[in-house]
């Protein structure tokens, strides 16, 4: 009995842990008016309005329905990044992988973050 006792037990664990896993997986946010990509279209600076295509510059945020988002940019030669996005009461919240955070500020149909000084705002494409 003792032995049947701790394979019912060990069972038990594995359908419980596999239960959580699943319940891990990725977040369905196919609804969000936020999925998909969003283009940097101006910069603010001291009251002073530049276009990105005035700049020469692309940055690009891919907010996927799976909670995750890929970054591109050409500021100072080309870069990009990833990690896990997740909308807030005033916008949306990114971490990267290695840790960093930003915050997006919807306002109507742009999200804006404030960047050293400057306000960057973006349109969905």
């Amino acid at each position: 009995m003792k032995k049947t006792m701790k394979k019912s037990v060990a069972l038990l664990l594995v359908v419980v842990f596999a239960l959580s896993l699943a319940a891990c997986g990725g977040k369905d946010m196919s609804d969000s008016k936020y999925v998909g990509e969003w283009e940097l279209t101006k910069g603010v600076a001291s009251g002073v309005e530049v276009a990105a295509s005035d700049m020469n510059l692309t940055m690009t945020f891919n907010f996927k329905s799976d909670g995750k988002f890929e970054y591109s940019s050409s500021v100072a030669g080309s870069e990009s990044s990833s990690g896990t996005w997740e909308a807030t009461d005033n916008g949306v919240s990114l971490k990267e992988v290695g840790g960093a955070k930003y915050e997006f500020t919807a306002n109507g149909d742009t999200l804006e973050m404030e960047q050293d000084g400057a306000t960057l705002v973006f349109e969905k494409k």
